[in-house]
């Protein structure tokens, strides 16, 4: 499905299209001013992506957003993009209030973000340091 959309694709996706994205979502969740958001952006920036990477990403930051404004007491996010080589490395952090482990979840956001970082071939790191907030850090390889 996701060869499909790659030649279908009328757009070729680069790195600063997903960094544009996730500046563009803290701007609309944040009209009110409620938080600072803070993107950090070691990239080339014309480096190229599949369609398939690109919605995988995006979604995985879209979750680790949303997650934050639905379930942490915070202040800030920061989103740290960094392209060594042939890797990407998203680092999302957030200073709210993380959550307590020892209580069971119902949701299937975290396992959502696992899944779909596998199917990047890629590697999740998850700090959760409650009660002082969380970070995932992931990393992928580029194409």
């Amino acid at each position: 499905r996701s060869l499909s959309h790659d030649l279908k694709s009328d757009k070729p996706h680069i790195l600063s299209d997903l960094v544009s994205h996730t500046e563009q979502l803290l701007l609309k969740l944040n009209t009110d001013n409620t938080f600072q958001s803070n993107i950090i952006k070691q990239l080339r920036y014309k480096q190229f992506i599949s369609y398939y990477q690109f919605s995988q990403l995006k979604a995985v930051l879209n979750e680790c957003i949303t997650n934050t404004i639905k379930h942490a007491i915070f202040n800030t996010i920061e989103v740290d993009f960094r392209q060594k080589n042939n890797q990407l490395t998203i680092r999302y952090r957030d200073d709210g209030k993380g959550w307590d482990a020892t209580v069971k979840s119902n949701g299937i956001g975290i396992d959502n973000i696992k899944e779909r970082i596998h199917k990047l071939n890629g590697s999740l790191e998850l700090n959760n340091q409650y009660p002082n907030g969380y970070c995932f850090c992931l990393t992928i390889p580029l194409r």
